[in-house]
């Protein structure tokens, strides 16, 4: 009688942890967007199922493989913890697939110059809009590379949502719709008009904070490139001088073209 061999099992329940602290590990990486420049013990131990003793072994571990850096308290130990440079390395590989940034910085630099404004190009990461290149009009600006804002926020972002695929869009509608209740109803009729506005113009227009105003225009689909946006910030008075604001339009889109062309 023919012996049946012994069927291969998976070990899922190893499996299971390693993906379950890769996911967590990645997690913290996150938060670092989200609670400023480092992220504590007590950050990561707030997490639903978290715990100080986990928390720490995860930090430790990241710091370990070079991604977060710990930073000493009076005592000695490290209950706080800043990006390492393996946050900068992955970034810096992530950006190289996106060569046309890197040869226009020089177009995007000149125009924030120009105008006095400050140049942003951003992509969707996670449902947010992530900033992948910015040129200020002086040297002393603090980058805005890395930074992540809510989708509804500006017109950056809505730029971005329009640009979705029908399926993908409706997603991050629902989604959006959920996270602004009950205010819900007046931020969607700020994206619908921000939508009006780029089916008509190609362009769209917000007041993300008091005495500023952001202005976003799409860039062209290419292959092989994430979704782009294109947009400045620059003070609201900007926006009273019609040929001013109109020469600006113009040059953004004429950036935008270059951005989306091999």
């Amino acid at each position: 009688m023919r012996k049946r061999s012994k069927p291969l099992v998976a070990n899922t329940g190893a499996d299971s942890i390693d993906a379950g602290s890769l996911k967590r590990g990645l997690d913290i990486l996150r938060q670092l967007s989200s609670h400023g420049p480092a992220v504590t013990v007590n950050d990561v131990a707030a997490r639903p199922g978290g715990s100080k003793a986990t928390a720490r072994r995860l930090l430790q571990t990241l710091a370990a493989e070079g991604f977060l850096r710990p930073v000493r308290g009076s005592d000695g130990d490290a209950d706080s913890y800043e990006p390492g440079l393996g946050c900068l390395t992955l970034g810096t590989a992530v950006l190289s697939s996106v060569p046309e940034i890197w040869q226009r910085q020089s177009v995007l630099q000149d125009l924030a110059r120009s105008f006095s404004i400050d140049v942003l190009v951003a992509t969707i990461a996670r449902g947010d809009a992530l900033v992948i290149a910015h040129a200020a009009p002086d040297s002393n600006s603090v980058s805005a590379v890395g930074s992540v804002t809510a989708l509804e926020a500006g017109a950056l972002g809505r730029c971005l949502l329009w640009k979705q695929p029908a399926p993908r869009q409706a997603e991050l509608m629902a989604a959006i719709r959920t996270r602004t209740e009950p205010r819900s109803a007046a931020v969607l009729a700020a994206i619908y008009q921000a939508f009006q506005s780029l089916e008509e113009k190609r362009y769209c227009v917000s007041e993300p904070a008091a005495g500023r105003f952001e202005l976003a225009v799409p860039v062209p689909d290419a292959t092989e490139q994430p979704v782009l946006s294109l947009a400045c910030t620059g003070p609201k008075q900007l926006l009273d001088d019609a040929e001013r604001i109109e020469a600006l339009r113009a040059q953004l889109a004429d950036t935008a073209r270059l951005l989306g062309t091999h």
